[in-house]
């Protein structure tokens, strides 16, 4: 598979699955699902998959030019920042606590 195929189909499960999990948070919001679970394991899949998937692109698929590679870097900066963001919307959906004590 090549660099593009595979952040093609990388890009497009992350968004049906975005979309999937953000009806899930609001789901669970209005009290449509009450499992707690349901949470926990959506939230688990988006802390785990995308860095998994950068670091797969970046380790199997390096471009070999280095203007390239920037362009690769600043994508994956970019994509970061929307999957942060996500993380913490579907946090508040899920009422995630993060107390320390």
């Amino acid at each position: 598979m090549e660099r593009d195929g595979f952040n093609l189909l990388g890009g497009s499960l992350a968004a049906a699955f975005c979309v999937v999990s953000l009806v899930l948070g609001i789901l669970f919001q209005i009290q449509l699902i009450t499992q707690s679970w349901v949470g926990g394991v959506t939230l688990a899949i988006w802390a785990l998959g995308p860095p998994i998937f950068f670091w797969c692109d970046w380790v199997f698929f390096l471009p070999a030019d280095a203007a390239d590679r920037e362009v690769a870097k600043h994508t994956h900066d970019l994509s970061r920042n929307i999957w942060l963001g996500l993380i913490g919307i579907l946090a508040v959906l899920f009422n995630v606590k993060f107390s320390g004590g």
